[in-house]
């Protein structure tokens, strides 16, 4: 198949999966730029993509590098790097959560809102452990079919040159047999909503090691040219946003707090501080008390302009299904 007819197979299956869902008796009326509460348990709640009557998850891929490695663990990365990433994900976090309008405070049926900071981080271009897949087939077409042109700073339709592949994972599935699927749907930030976006945790063993995945192999062909284009060149799927300037500057520190390089070697669960940021030293990393200002004050009034501007919007877009109390 080309790329283009695995799209719309995937497209038809999800249609498939809707006609099962309606003959069960279930009903939906979520539309496709709406977002459905649900509870993650801790008295949280994240905000999933269309569709709900679907559980297939989709990531496109314009090479098969055989095995699919979450950006933290790629080319080779020592214990350092990763504990520098990690640690940019939490001054990330700790940044964002000081802004007007991007804290954890929205209740919905007496949950508070749950923002994925490090689901975050890997859309704005911080390696992560993450390896992202999406609930839109054409989205995931649109990554196995471009090349990002570092020069230009965009994205390009590759035509020919050499093979790409689909990967598709069954989420309902992958449920039951772990915790490792977060939604990271609609946040405060527009790039991740605009993407339908899950992410996948993984080992350093990637994707293959732990979930059952279906590949789709094609090569790259004229079709490239027609998903760009449906996809507006990827201009939706990368919308103008503030937020993108803060994540870039904390991608390039040379600086961290001593908290964020705590709560990294706790979650990698690595010991020995003194080593680790003897480390980072190494790497050209200094570390401190404070946590470095990495928001100037335009950047402050424009994201609380965003914000004000697309708060009712957001809002609107939120979608709760209730469930009946049998007790």
């Amino acid at each position: 198949m080309s790329s283009l007819d695995i799209i719309r197979y995937f497209a038809e299956q999800q249609r498939l999966d809707h006609a099962n869902w309606l003959s069960l008796g279930l009903e939906s009326s979520l539309l496709e730029d709406e977002y459905l509460a649900i509870d993650v348990g801790n008295g949280r709640y994240r905000l999933a993509p269309y569709p709900e009557s679907s559980t297939r998850l989709f990531r496109g891929q314009n090479f098969d590098y055989g095995v699919c490695l979450p950006t933290i663990y790629r080319n080779g990365s020592s214990l350092a790097s990763r504990v520098l990433a990690m640690a940019k994900i939490r001054e990330l976090k700790q940044t964002l959560e000081a802004l007007d309008g991007y804290k954890e405070h929205n209740k919905l049926c007496g949950l508070s809102f749950s923002v994925d900071y490090e689901g975050l981080a890997q859309h704005y271009g911080l390696a992560t452990r993450y390896v992202d897949f999406t609930t839109n087939p054409l989205i995931a077409g649109f990554f196995a079919t471009t090349l990002f042109d570092a020069e230009s700073s965009e994205y390009k339709p590759i035509i020919n040159k050499g093979e790409g592949i689909f990967y598709e994972v069954n989420r309902a599935f992958e449920f039951a047999r772990s915790n490792e699927i977060e939604i990271i749907g609609l946040q405060p930030f527009q790039r991740p909503a605009q993407q339908y976006a899950f992410g996948l945790k993984c080992s350093k063993y990637g994707l293959h090691k732990n979930y059952m995945l279906k590949e789709y192999k094609f090569i790259h062909g004229k079709q490239s040219n027609v998903i760009f284009e449906l996809n507006e060149g990827g201009r939706k799927l990368f919308p103008d946003d503030p937020v993108s300037s803060i994540c870039h500057k904390v991608n390039s520190t040379n600086y961290l707090s001593r908290s964020s390089v705590e709560w990294a070697l706790a979650t990698l669960q690595v010991r020995n501080m003194d080593k680790q940021i003897k480390s980072l030293n190494s790497l050209g990393i200094s570390v401190g008390l404070d946590l470095a200002n990495y928001v100037a004050q335009n950047e402050i009034e424009a994201i609380s302009a965003m914000w004000n501007r697309q708060a009712q919007l957001f809002n609107s877009k939120v979608k709760v299904r209730y469930v009946a109390d049998h007790k």
